[in-house]
């Protein structure tokens, strides 16, 4: 079961030419519904909540099937989650961002030690995810153009 939120147009904080699709995939609902009000304030207009229940569902499709249309993918900070996401991007150019609901710093270090692009934790203040899809911009703009990502947009 997938909720698909929509954003309203509001000003970007970063300046994209074109709205993130973004995938929030095991978050609890109160971290999803925050993450995903915080990326459409800051110009991911398109972002697609997979909840708890069908993480392992939506894994197993993105891992298998083909390349999903996201420009990035915020996920649970379960260590055994992160990393099969992780694992499974051996094809893909796709960013992850682990998200917890708690400021663990040795959270984020494991995580982006295991190859996560960013980190983040609430309060999720427009000013911090403006600067995580900054640097997925900076990161689209310097590889190669590919479909279905942020590259050539």
């Amino acid at each position: 079961m997938c909720i698909e939120h929509t954003g309203d147009g509001a000003t970007p904080a970063t300046e994209l030419r074109q709205p993130f699709q973004v995938v929030l995939v095991g978050l609890e609902e109160h971290l999803a519904t925050e993450l995903a009000w915080a990326l459409r304030e800051c110009a991911a207009a398109e972002v697609r909540i997979i909840p708890c229940e069908g993480a392992e569902e939506w894994l197993a499709e993105w891992s298998h099937g083909p390349l999903s249309p996201a420009d990035a993918i915020f996920c649970a900070a379960s260590a055994s989650f992160y990393r099969r996401i992780l694992g499974a991007r051996h094809r893909r150019s796709t960013p992850v961002i682990v998200v917890s609901p708690y400021e663990d710093h040795a959270g984020w270090l494991e995580a982006l030690e295991a190859g996560a692009h960013d980190y983040c934790a609430p309060p999720f203040e427009k000013r911090q995810i403006g600067w995580i899809l900054a640097g997925l911009r900076a990161i689209a703009e310097a590889a190669p153009v590919a479909h279905g990502s942020l590259a050539g947009r």
